[in-house]
This record gives structure tokens, sequence and C-alpha cells, in this order.
């Protein structure tokens, strides 16, 4: 299921933030190297349809409610 097949959530502006922010705070689960290799093969690894992420104004931005449901739905770091 990817994310516009999911009911409406409640997000925050605080549950969103910049891939290398998120890299800085979350470098024991990955490193900006890793995070660019899993965009790279969105398609593929399924974070795109996860709603994962998701790309404004030529930025990566990370949900992280949906990061951590993707990840725990057995998405490798």
């Amino acid at each position: 299921m990817n994310a516009k097949d999911q009911p409406e959530e409640q997000l925050r502006l605080d549950d969103i933030m910049s891939l290398p922010k998120f890299c800085e705070r979350y470098s024991d689960i990955c490193s900006l190297s890793r995070a660019r290799w899993l965009i790279f093969n969105r398609k593929t690894n399924g974070i795109e349809d996860a709603g994962a992420v998701i790309k404004t104004g030529g930025r990566w931005l990370v949900v992280l409610p949906r990061f951590k449901a993707w990840l725990m739905a057995g998405g490798e770091v």
C-alpha cells in the first residue's frame, strides 16, 4: 500500500525534516550517503511508495512517521 492509498493522517511540521538534518539526528540509523542511495533506489525499495521521502523545491525531505513505518515493515537502511 502506498501513501496515497492510506487514510488521511495528521502530520505536524515537526514530523518532516530535511535529509541532512535527519541523517545528523539519526546518524546511528542512516548516514547521508546511505540515505542518498535509498532515494536513488526509491522506485525499487518502497521508500517512495511509503511516502517516507518527498521532494519539494529541489530538496529531499523525510517524513518521520512514514519512514518509521517503512523501516518497521522491513525496509532496509
